[in-house]
């Protein structure tokens, strides 16, 4: 009777382990916010939305609507531009556009000019 209940103690105790290790990480880090109070969640939905404000005001210059630039947004509103363009007059007005976009704090621009 002794050695089942030591049994049982020790599968509840596995059990309650497995499950402070699965589940806690979980709940942790579903809770965590960064530094502007927006949970991981909302923050890639908003840098998803910022990324796409910068694409269009790209798309909408005729400087820069046919190019091959990629926009991705970094953490904090850091936007980064990435490709290849035809001049660079073109990769500064590039910049340029991006940094009037609202919400963008600071733009890397790493274009390279063909």
């Amino acid at each position: 009777m002794l050695n089942e209940a030591s049994m049982s103690l020790k599968f509840a105790v596995r059990r309650r382990a497995l499950l402070l290790a699965v589940g806690l990480p979980w709940l942790v880090l579903s809770a965590c916010e960064n530094n502007s109070g927006i949970t991981f969640g909302a923050a890639l939905e908003d840098d998803a939305e910022l990324s796409g404000r910068v694409r269009e005001a790209l798309a909408a210059s005729p400087l820069t609507a046919h190019q091959g630039i990629f926009v991705s947004t970094r953490p904090n509103n850091v936007i980064r531009l990435a490709g290849t363009v035809d001049t660079s007059s073109i990769k500064g007005s590039a910049e340029q556009i991006a940094r009037r976009v609202e919400g963008v704090n600071l733009v890397i621009n790493t274009l390279h000019v063909e």
